[in-house]
């Protein structure tokens, strides 16, 4: 179960865009909007890794012929 406030998602893409494009800090992006670092740790994380990022390839080993 979700805790905390739930957060607009026009601030939520504000708050990533200011980190990816602008260089703000995780930290100051924290403070600033008073959204937990988690958070936008996740929300950084969201969209980038696949849908299956629990899962662990086969061992695929490369073959030295």
């Amino acid at each position: 179960m979700p805790k905390g406030k739930p957060i607009d998602p026009s601030l939520k893409s504000e708050i990533v865009s200011k980190i990816r494009n602008d260089g703000m800090t995780v930290s100051a992006a924290s403070a600033h909007y008073g959204v937990n670092s988690k958070s936008i740790y996740y929300w950084l994380r969201d969209g980038v890794v696949d849908g299956n990022r629990n899962q662990i390839p086969g061992r695929a080993r490369i073959k030295v012929a």
